[in-house]
């Protein structure tokens, strides 16, 4: 999943939480790990409460020179999962995502505001 936006009018309306767990859902469907999210730099916030580990910096690939926090999020395989008060057991008709190449792993790009 490339450059997905939740307008602002709609931000901390619960709409970003339920697209995070369509793209974790699809994720675990399609045997992935873990979930790397380039995360707008206003949204530390979201990631951290539903279970997100910032692991680093990494750069925009629509500003040059500006650097976005980089967030890791763990896929432990279980049916359904509770982070922060967010149950991962969303079952999703059709997500596209970026596979790594052992497989193991997706990459989600999502950005808010």
């Amino acid at each position: 999943m490339n450059k997905l936006f939740v307008e602002p009018r709609h931000i901390r309306s619960g709409v970003g939480r339920v697209l995070l767990a369509h793209a974790v859902a699809e994720a675990r469907q399609r045997g992935a790990e873990r979930l790397t999210i380039l995360a707008d730099p206003n949204a530390p916030g979201f990631y951290e409460r539903n279970g997100a580990v910032r692991i680093a910096e990494a750069p925009s690939d629509a500003v040059p020179g500006r650097l976005l926090p980089l967030y890791g999020l763990r896929l432990i395989p279980r049916r359904a999962v509770v982070t922060s008060g967010l149950t991962w057991a969303a079952d999703p008709k059709r997500l596209s995502a970026n596979r790594s190449r052992s497989g193991r792993s997706m990459s989600l790009r999502i950005r808010s505001g």
